[in-house]
């Protein structure tokens, strides 16, 4: 089994760090408990989904601006193609 096939399936999210290559500054990403999954597929897709653990729901149906730009902050989504376990 290589890199690539050793992921295949579906994951869930414990944790996630960040490091900034400028000032070596390193942390977490959206927060001390993020919750998502990542899904990788034989034919070598990833997706992502993953939410920030200070997410807030807007408070009426329809979000105002500013509920609008946190809800978008506290979410990170990615899908790509990989090869042997390397982005593309």
């Amino acid at each position: 089994m290589n890199a690539a096939e050793s992921l295949v399936g579906a994951w869930t999210l414990r944790s996630d760090s960040r490091e900034i290559l400028a000032t070596g500054e390193k942390g977490p990403l959206l927060g001390v408990r993020p919750t998502g999954t990542l899904i990788y597929t034989t034919d070598g897709r990833m997706m992502a989904m993953v939410l920030s653990d200070g997410r807030k729901k807007p408070v009426a149906p329809i979000a105002s601006d500013a509920e609008a730009l946190e809800v978008r902050q506290s979410v990170l989504r990615r899908s790509l193609i990989f090869v042997e376990g390397v982005p593309t």
